[in-house]
C-alpha cells in the first residue's frame, strides 16, 4: 500500500499521545494522514482474516481480565471490610503494539506501543454479571464500514467490547492501524484508597 512518509510520522507522533491531549493541530495531521490512508487502502481477504483474529484475540483476553478483575475486586472489598483500606478503584488500560510498520517512519516505537488508551475502554463497565458476556451489543454501523465489502462476515460477527471500543471510539485508527495490531496489552491498574477526617 501506498504511504506517505511525511504524513505517517506526524501521524505516529500525534497519536502516542494519550487522546484527551491531542492539540489541534496534531488532530488535523491525525486527519491528513487518515484521509490519504483511506483513499489507498484495500480490504483484502487477509485484511478480513486478520481483523476476523483481533476480534477473537480481543475476547479471550478480555475473559482472562475479567477473571483477575473479579478476583481482585473481591480482595479489595475484604481489605475494605477489615478496614486495611477505606476504599478502591480498579482501572484497566489497554496499548496496541506492532514491531514492523511504524518503526519505519519513528523509532522511538521500538520497545513502545504505537497507541495506547488509557482513557476509555474499559469494557468491566458493561460487564455488570458474574459471568463474562461475550458480545457487545452494537455491530459494524454504516458509518464505519465504507472500506468493508457488504458481504463480509465481519460486519455481522459478533464483536468483542474491545474490539467494538477500536473501530468505534478510536477515531484515530484507521481499519489500516486495527490490522497493524500484532499484540495488545491489557493492564488493571489496583488503587488502595487511604483518607480519615481532621477534626
Amino acid at each position: 500500500m501506498k504511504i506517505n512518509k511525511e504524513l505517517e510520522r506526524n501521524f505516529i507522533r500525534a497519536i502516542k499521545k494519550i487522546p484527551n491531549k491531542i492539540t489541534k493541530k496534531e488532530e488535523n495531521a491525525i486527519n491528513s494522514r487518515n484521509a490519504f490512508i483511506y483513499k489507498h487502502f484495500e480490504w483484502t481477504q487477509e485484511v478480513e482474516n486478520k481483523i476476523m483474529l483481533i476480534n477473537e484475540r480481543l475476547r479471550e483476553e478480555e475473559i482472562r481480565v475479567f477473571t483477575q478483575y473479579r478476583k481482585l475486586e473481591k480482595k479489595c472489598q475484604i481489605m475494605v471490610d477489615n478496614g486495611d483500606i477505606e476504599d478502591f478503584e480498579l482501572e484497566i488500560e489497554w496499548s496496541c503494539w506492532n514491531e514492523n510498520h511504524y518503526i519505519k517512519y519513528d523509532d522511538s516505537i521500538e520497545g513502545n506501543p504505537f497507541y495506547s488508551n488509557n482513557c476509555v475502554g474499559n469494557f468491566m463497565i458493561f460487564q455488570r454479571n458474574e459471568e463474562y458476556v461475550p458480545n457487545c451489543h452494537n455491530t459494524i454501523s454504516n458509518m464505519y464500514i465504507n472500506l468493508i465489502p457488504r458481504n463480509s462476515p465481519i460486519i455481522t460477527e459478533q464483536h468483542c467490547y474491545m474490539f467494538h471500543h477500536l473501530y468505534d471510539h478510536c477515531r484515530e485508527l484507521t481499519w489500516f492501524d486495527i490490522y497493524n495490531i500484532d499484540e495488545v496489552w491489557i493492564e488493571i491498574k489496583v488503587d488502595y484508597q487511604f483518607f480519615r477526617k481532621i477534626k
